[in-house]
């Protein structure tokens, strides 16, 4: 607990005050009906409100960035509230640091090439510089700390984490020995550098800057997240080329990629073939191997194992069925019975597979018929 949660802590416990805490101002009925019908049903009211908001006085970027740090909002009036507030700033006076950057040096800094003169900086910052940190948070490059400066009001302090040098460069290869010092720097106005207006892209990163310090950043939840990956993996689709028995294709699964199968490299699901009577020992082998972001390996390996023995199945099922009835054949007798026996070892790791991916064998699930 510190500042003025402290304070009041004090006071009530010390003195026995009750203090007053300053409320942020509410917006007005006007406004607040505005806000309510960026949600409208009718676009054409979506629209107007929007409209109305850029062009009311009274709703301040700040007011903006409020409402989008609250929870208040549904997914359409934040996505409007977003653009709103992005249109406000870009209108905004916006902060100048008054200085040079040199070549980036990705992942360490920016460092500056010089000073601009008649900027707060030149009291504080030289040549030379490796801008380390803003307000304690890493710099990333030069366009990070430049975003970063952008998404502040002239007249603000920034606090300036930099490696200072004790010497002359001699050797880029080998850096002279330096000072860490920590800064608080003013900022000026962007416009007195006489750099012509920001691009687009960076005001943009700017406002999200400001956002992300306001706490203003709400991810959406994700569509369909918690499902399983075997009810993933039972939605509905189609294979991607035509496929003639006796070959079983792998279906594709959006965002994975192959690597090898059966110890073969591949270069996409559709190289995927299973033979007649070696899918059951490749299988066996685990030797499916996929990557995708996020994804366990077992579950990938799971969910391909999944696919080729469900079409196994199926084939080894077409073939039963296209016994003859009573047929005393002994080969044909002995063949099936080998069908038979390789559909039931099937199903059994089938079972299992369904375990891994977290559901229970159900209906759904592909048996043998007697």
């Amino acid at each position: 607990m510190h500042g003025a949660a402290a304070h009041a802590v004090a006071l009530t416990l010390v003195l026995g005050l009750t203090p007053r805490v300053a409320a942020q101002p509410a917006i007005d009925a006007a406004t607040e009906a505005a806000v309510d019908a960026l949600d409208s049903p009718v676009l054409s009211e979506r629209e107007q409100a929007n409209a109305r908001l850029l062009a009311d006085g009274s709703f301040t970027l700040a007011d903006a960035e409020r409402l989008l740090a609250s929870d208040s909002l549904t997914a359409e009036q934040r996505l409007r509230m977003e653009g709103i507030g992005l249109s406000m700033f870009h209108r905004t006076p916006r902060a100048g640091l008054g200085v040079q950057f040199g070549p980036p040096v990705e992942g360490r800094g920016a460092p500056l090439n010089a000073i601009v003169p008649g900027f707060p900086a030149a009291e504080f910052l030289k040549p030379g510089d490796l801008v380390r940190s803003i307000n304690g948070e890493p710099v990333v490059n030069t366009n990070h700390m430049g975003s970063v400066i952008l998404s502040h009001a002239p007249g603000d302090s920034l606090r300036l984490g930099i490696d200072r040098p004790l010497g002359p460069v001699l050797n880029p290869a080998e850096p002279p020995p330096f000072q860490s010092l920590t800064l608080d720097v003013p900022l000026g106005r962007f416009e007195d550098l006489n750099n012509g207006q920001p691009t687009p892209v960076r005001v943009e990163a700017a406002y999200y800057q400001r956002l992300s310090r306001a706490g203003a950043i709400h991810t959406p939840p994700l569509v369909g997240d918690g499902l399983s990956p075997l009810l993933w993996l039972r939605a509905e689709g189609y294979d991607e080329r035509e496929t003639e028995a006796p070959t079983i294709a792998v279906l594709p699964v959006a965002a994975w990629r192959v690597l090898s199968f059966g110890g073969q490299p591949v270069a996409s699901v559709s190289d995927i073939e299973l033979r007649r009577g070696d899918e059951h020992a490749m299988m066996r082998r685990s030797s499916v191997a996929l990557q995708a972001d996020g994804v366990y390996d077992h579950i990938e390996e799971s969910l391909a194992a999944y696919r080729a023995l469900v079409r196994r199945l199926a084939q080894l099922r077409a073939l039963v069925g296209e016994a003859p009835a009573g047929d005393a054949d002994a080969q044909q007798s002995l063949r099936i019975d080998r069908v038979r026996a390789e559909q039931a070892e099937l199903e059994r790791e089938l079972r299992s597979i369904v375990r891994t991916l977290g559901g229970e064998p159900d209906d759904k699930t592909p048996r043998s018929t007697p």
